[in-house]
């Protein structure tokens, strides 16, 4: 009898990969999913699957594990010689071939992986398996025709109360491939789009919500490119929230319409994630890489998005697109900065196998890393020493920004600033100059820099009663280390405040000398004000935390 096993490496713990469970779920066999990450050692990951001595072992291949698969793969037909082993994933499909010259493997799934897998392990001869490569017990490497895409229909739901992840994220999708034909996205190969009947989807989400899952994440590459069932599934997933769930999706900004955003007004709080590809504000940058936006539209969209207090909104850009410079970017930020998102990822752009910018990278004057991720060097706009000043804008991004640590000191040390983007220029270098780069800081080691670097420009009282509140919103409860303790006498009227309003320490009450919810002194006289902090609850376990609740404390 024939041992199965399917095994993925995912790039953080908190991942689960989708492609094992809908091909275990459309095969009949007895198959034993294995999930490892990127951060497992390699002698633990070759140990793992020997001893579940598979007959058949699968291995799902992308950008962040393929450097790990390779030498797996060899090491494995060293111990386990008589183990078939078959790789997919879109970092075999499109060079099958190659890989089988360079790696000991038996076949390669080229493509979608559900109906040809099901063929292979009923024991059809390779010769008939549409959508592989193979070789041969000769060692001859074959290349089968390829299979045509099944309906969506076709394909069983992936998971059952047995497979359900714990504690990981859910990937879902409702539909594969995407009406547009943007150059750096595999997604541009699938025309058309094909959708999951609708009335399956809605069953399929409330076997989640029934069970609590914490987040669920759809895959669909645009999932509002049919704006009517978008619709139908956000209203659907209103109605019936259970309070726990959070749904992350992938949208075009500028197909959303005033009766979508009008019932997103209503989600409840945590219930949504939206992830928006704004990528790049220059035109002729958009034109190069065909990508079919309205910039203006997808803007007020995402501005009217903002008034949903209740919803997280994820902005992506990539730099080292084609006719991008590196001042062209920095308008590209500072447009999509000035939305205020919850999250602004600053991506560099990588040429995956199969994309358009790949095949045309001369063309475009792009040079890539040759080894995954693939990963832009430059082009002929933008040089290697400008985009290594963006990677430390990125770092500088995330600490201060994207950490949601510093909202109310970012807001008053930026009016320094011509833009935001030479704020974060400004911090990068100043970072990096002092080597802070070449190690992991603390939470208070960086507000310690922070203040430092701010210094020479900024009122150092005012400074200070912002950075230390935000300090206490981001959940802490001691008093920054960088600071000095509160004098005898504020310490005394600080404790009678809690004798006197019976609360918990694990609420801390802080002395400033104005009230820093209103920014930089705001317009009000700068008079003393004591201000209690309850300790942060998210609203869900997918969602992230908007405000922590803050209360005046009257003496």
């Amino acid at each position: 009898m024939k041992k199965i096993v399917l095994a993925a490496i995912n790039a953080k713990f908190i991942h689960s990969n989708a492609a094992i469970f809908s091909l275990i779920a459309h095969c009949p066999q007895d198959i034993t999913p294995l999930e490892f990450t990127v951060n497992d050692n390699f002698n633990f990951i070759l140990s793992e699957i020997y001893a579940t001595a598979p007959t058949v072992l699968g291995l799902s291949c992308y950008i962040w594990n393929i450097r790990i698969i390779e030498p797996l793969v060899a090491a494995l037909k060293k111990v386990l010689p008589n183990t078939q082993i078959i790789l997919g994933g879109p970092e075999v499909s499109f060079n099958a071939a190659d890989v089988l010259q360079k790696c000991p493997a038996d076949i390669v799934v080229v493509g979608e992986g559900e109906e040809t897998l099901r063929e292979i392990l009923s024991g059809q001869a390779l010769a008939t398996v549409r959508g592989i490569v193979y070789r041969t017990e000769k060692g001859e490497i074959y290349t089968n025709p390829p299979r045509e895409k099944s309906p969506m229909e076709n394909l069983a739901f992936p998971y059952n109360i047995g497979n359900l992840p714990q504690n990981k994220i859910i990937y879902y999708e409702a539909s594969r491939g995407c009406p547009f034909s943007c150059g750096y996205c595999l997604s541009h190969n699938e025309k058309p789009v094909r959708f999951l009947p609708l009335p399956r989807v809605l069953e399929e989400l409330q076997f989640f919500l029934n069970r609590c899952v914490n987040q669920v994440k759809f895959t669909d590459r645009t999932f509002n490119c049919d704006r009517k069932r978008a619709m139908q599934i956000w209203q659907f997933l209103i109605e019936n929230d259970n309070q726990h769930t959070n749904f992350h999706f992938e949208i075009a900004a500028d197909l959303l319409d005033k009766d979508a955003i009008r019932l997103l007004r209503n989600a409840p709080e945590g219930l949504f994630q939206f992830e928006i590809g704004v990528q790049s504000t220059h035109e002729e940058t958009l034109k190069h890489i065909q990508r079919d936006t309205n910039t203006q539209a997808a803007m007020l969209n995402i501005q009217a998005l903002k008034e949903c207090p209740t919803i997280h909104i994820h902005l992506d850009l990539i730099a080292g697109l084609p006719a991008e410079s590196y001042e062209t970017f920095a308008r590209s930020f500072n447009a999509v900065y000035a939305l205020m998102p919850d999250m602004l990822q600053l991506g560099f752009l990588k040429l995956l196998k199969g994309v358009a910018l790949r095949e045309n990278a001369e063309a475009h004057g792009i040079v890539y890393n040759d080894a995954p991720p693939y990963e832009v060097l430059y082009t002929r706009h933008i040089s290697y020493q400008a985009l290594t000043r963006l990677k430390a804008v990125e770092s500088a991004l995330d600490m201060l920004y994207n950490s949601g640590n510093f909202k109310q000191t970012l807001r008053y040390v930026q009016t320094f600033y011509a833009t935001p983007f030479h704020f974060y220029e400004a911090f990068a270098r100043y970072w990096q100059h002092n080597g802070y780069h070449r190690m992991s800081q603390s939470l208070a080691t960086v507000c310690k820099i922070f203040t430092d670097f701010a210094q020479p420009m900024c009122n150092e009282k005012i400074f200070n009663n912002l950075l230390k509140f935000d300090w206490y919103a981001a959940g802490n409860q001691k008093n920054p280390p960088w600071l000095d303790a509160p004098t005898k006498e504020d310490f005394e009227i600080i404790n009678t405040l809690y004798k006197r309003g019976n609360t918990s320490k694990r609420c801390p009450i802080v002395k400033f000398d104005f009230d820093p919810r209103e920014g930089a002194c705001g317009n009000a006289p700068a008079v003393p004000v004591y201000l209690q902090f309850d300790p942060p609850v998210k609203p869900r376990l997918g969602a992230q935390i908007k405000n922590v609740n803050v209360t005046v404390v009257l003496l």
